[in-house]
């Protein structure tokens, strides 16, 4: 789907973009091969970003409110943690073992700092979410004893 979303921005990108250029310089002449130029240059980089916002924030929301998703819980195991609980947009980073050949193989921002002080690589954590075609969406944890 993110490579459907960003084929069509790059397309209608360099064909509205070119076709204005060209309605444009009918009565000028120059400087069209730099300003086409430009232009697919624009329409790679608006590619690129309509990319990496559809392939994580289309599949989050479609998750939460088209899909018929379910409460869940999973156990997982710790394969690492985080060198420092507090990050910028992550709190108390875990990186679990059976999701490491995944896209996202982490979650955070749902464990206290007491809990993450106390994991150690090989703990078992419990998350409880929701589990719909799209993977699962964690809304807290514990650690298992």
């Amino acid at each position: 789907m993110a490579w459907l979303i960003s084929t069509i921005t790059f397309i209608t990108t360099c064909i509205y973009s070119l076709y204005k250029i060209d309605v444009e310089t009918t009565n000028k002449q120059g400087g069209t091969v730099m300003n086409k130029m430009g232009i697919v240059l624009l329409a790679i980089i608006l590619t690129f970003f309509s990319y990496i916002i559809s392939s994580k924030s289309l599949p989050v929301l479609a998750h939460i409110y088209l899909l018929d998703n379910h409460k869940a819980f999973k156990l997982v195991t710790v394969s690492k943690k985080a060198s420092r609980y507090r990050r910028k947009h992550c709190n108390g980073r875990v990186y679990l073992k059976e999701y490491e050949y995944a896209d996202l193989d982490y979650i955070c921002g749902v464990l206290s700092k007491t809990t993450w002080n106390s994991l150690k690589n090989g703990d078992r954590i419990k998350i409880v979410g929701t589990q719909s075609e799209f993977g699962f969406l964690v809304k807290r944890a514990r650690k298992m004893d």
